[in-house]
């Protein structure tokens, strides 16, 4: 129906829903096909908060997949995207997801600021997942042995790089080679 009527936004949001199904259920294939008519929708019209969920999205399903160096350059996107427009919501969920690229690449060390990042948004804005991103932070922390000071310091060191270049520096330590370029 939205087709029928020509609501273009109306349409990239039900191929995004559609694929989200498709995640839920473990089909990525499917999943990635209807993320990518979303994306191409939102890109012609100019969504920017929906282009920026969606390269969040395929970043996912490449994250599960095991294609990290795919994954980075997306969530890296995606990052950019919601910082510029303001998401600071979903600004928090893509610094997780690094966090969780970065340890899955086996650096938890650096992961641990990203993660932080995190909380931190989460935590300025109110968000209903603070709680639980204060239980990962602090479960990763232990797992790394950090004590309470070392486990502060990086708390104030990961804020002030935040103030300082919005997240970049962190991007860079966790991820020191060059990131692929935008497609």
């Amino acid at each position: 129906m939205k087709q029928e009527i020509g609501n273009r936004a109306g349409e990239a949001a039900a191929w995004h829903n559609l694929a989200a199904i498709d995640v839920h259920e473990g089909a990525y294939a499917p999943a990635r096909e209807k993320f990518e008519r979303s994306l191409k929708i939102e890109q012609e019209i100019g969504k920017r908060d929906g282009e920026a969920a969606t390269w969040h999205n395929l970043a996912t399903i490449d994250l599960e997949e095991g294609a990290y160096a795919p994954a980075r350059e997306k969530f890296e996107r995606a990052l950019k995207m919601k910082q510029e427009i303001g998401n600071r919501a979903g600004e928090a969920a893509t610094f997780y997801q690094l966090g969780i690229l970065a340890a899955k690449l086996g650096k938890p060390e650096t992961s641990l600021p990203l993660i932080a990042l995190c909380f931190m948004i989460d935590q300025a804005i109110g968000h209903g997942d603070t709680e639980q991103d204060g239980r990962n932070l602090t479960a990763l922390s232990s797992s790394l042995n950090f004590k309470q000071e070392q486990f502060d310091a990086m708390m104030q060191q990961t804020a002030e790089s935040y103030a300082q270049d919005r997240g970049a520096s962190l991007l860079r330590q966790a991820f020191p080679e060059e990131p692929q370029p935008p497609e």
